[in-house]
């Protein structure tokens, strides 16, 4: 079971219509909302700014401020977008074709004659003329230019140039990777070369670890100031994890420490990453786990495994799954066609309290010590937090908490909407909707015909044709009907 490593920027959340609501939710085949999931910009009679024949259509939710707003020209057969702030006031002209990427750090992704735009709040172009958008980030945006690729800041001043073949900012540090004629290296955040491109490829830097590094087809590490530690010998060779590295030489693997010592021999057909202080290895097609010492503290029985959290492990034998501790107690019967760590996907915690089980196709819970807290009832889950689940049973919905099993909200809910903002979530019943706490507690009246999600204390609603934005007291704070 080998890491996968996906090179991809840190995108910036996506700006969404009634109808995408659901796209950021990692496309974890989470449940879609029945039709319409959007405002019916067509029932709103009364329009935002209805002058010369345009009329309001649709709004999203608040970020950094501003809300994406779009108006229909020609009988609808036009659409455009801008900006309006919290009082209503439309900041920045609608005259967008798309709104790509929402408001962040002051700047929002545009689209505009098929061309993309980055815009801050004045709606300025910040794209350095003679280049092209091609990526946003968490600190910088990706720019393009007689395809090369470089970097811009928020204000739109070039860090690095458009020069190489692929670049990607390292997440957590201020490192930016570099690739150019099938050579990589590490520039700093100000555009300055710290490790030169004279690599086939190169690994992420953490933190006072060695840098993994290939050169000649063979593999070894670096420091980051370009000096080799540990010598390029190894067929195949990971990252560090818990102060050790997973090397291959001819076809066999083992560890090594940060001094390049091999602690571990390298004997194993195959290994996983330490974690929680063990290691999968595989033995003739079979998977145990060993300790730092290299100990064979679970003994080589398993067709399948993960790795350790909290002190247990999923293991699968003849297709069946189960849980087992450090000791190699059964915790959790290997009788289960599947076991989901009750981990929270969406802000990728490594904390579990419980696991879902599967069982003849329904699913249930039992907690981290063996204990079952919930019947095997449901039909799909979804996690949503370290502790909360989605639950869905005979096309009702309803919340569970995975500590104690409780149904904090009962299986009454036509939808729920499978993402948790500012403490809160979105529930449809009897064709109307609302909002409830995590312990089911009404908290926004289930009464709406429209709803979007709460950002910055506020959040787009539509009653009986009126388009306004509420507060969580559920006070209207912001009308969109009769502006100008």
């Amino acid at each position: 079971m080998k890491k996968k490593i996906t090179f991809c920027m840190v995108f910036l959340n996506s700006i969404l219509t009634f109808s995408q609501v659901l796209q950021p939710i990692l496309n974890n085949n989470l449940p879609e909302p029945p039709e319409p999931s959007h405002i019916p910009a067509t029932n709103i009679v009364a329009s935002y700014n209805k002058l010369n024949n345009e009329s309001f259509t649709n709004v999203t939710h608040f970020s950094n401020g501003l809300a994406a707003i779009s108006f229909r020209y020609d009988n609808g057969k036009i659409e455009k977008w801008g900006f309006i702030n919290k009082n209503g006031a439309l900041v920045i002209p609608a005259i967008y074709d798309r709104i790509l990427f929402e408001f962040k750090k002051g700047i929002s992704i545009v689209s505009l004659n098929k061309k993309t735009l980055v815009i801050n709040k004045l709606g300025k172009n910040i794209i350095p003329q003679d280049h092209s958008f091609y990526n946003g980030g968490d600190d910088f945006v990706t720019i393009k230019k007689n395809n090369y690729y470089g970097l811009i800041d928020y204000k739109g001043k070039i860090v690095v140039p458009a020069l190489y073949d692929l670049i990607y900012c390292i997440p957590k540090t201020k490192l930016i990777k570099v690739w150019k004629a099938n050579r990589v290296g590490y520039l700093n955040n100000n555009g300055k070369e710290v490790i030169n491109l004279n690599y086939s490829s190169l690994g992420d830097y953490v933190f006072n670890n060695p840098i993994l590094a290939e050169k000649n087809r063979k593999w070894g590490y670096i420091d980051i100031n370009n000096k080799e530690v540990i010598s390029f010998k190894y067929d195949q060779a990971f990252g560090f994890k818990e102060e050790r590295a997973r090397v291959q030489k001819n076809n066999k693997w083992g560890f090594i420490n940060n001094n390049g010592e091999e602690i571990i021999s390298i004997i194993y057909d195959q290994v996983d990453d330490f974690s929680d202080g063990f290691a999968g290895v595989e033995l003739n097609k079979k998977w145990g786990f060993i300790d730092y010492k290299g100990k064979l503290v679970i003994p080589t029985i398993y067709d399948s495994t993960s790795e350790f959290k909290n002190g247990l492990v999923k293991v699968s034998i003849n297709n069946k799954w189960g849980v087992v501790n450090k000791k190699g107690e059964i915790i959790i019967p290997i009788i289960f066609e599947d076991i989901t760590e009750g981990q929270d996907y969406l802000n990728y915690s490594s904390h579990i309290v419980s696991y879902s089980v599967t069982l003849n196709k329904k699913i249930g819970f039992i907690n981290r010590f063996g204990k079952s807290i919930s019947l095997i009832k449901y039909d799909e889950v979804f996690h949503l937090s370290d502790n909360i689940s989605l639950v869905i049973s005979n096309q009702k919905y309803g919340l569970i908490n995975r500590e104690s099993g409780f149904e904090t909200v009962s299986l009454e809910n036509d939808f729920i909407y499978p993402e948790i903002n500012e403490g809160l979530i979105r529930v449809i019943r009897n064709g109307k909707k609302g909002f409830v706490d995590l312990n089911g507690k009404i908290i926004i009246p289930i009464i709406y015909d429209e709803i979007n999600k709460f950002s910055e204390g506020l959040a787009a609603v539509v009653l009986n044709n009126e388009f306004f934005f509420i507060n969580k007291k559920n006070e209207k704070v912001l009308t969109l009907s009769n502006q100008k």
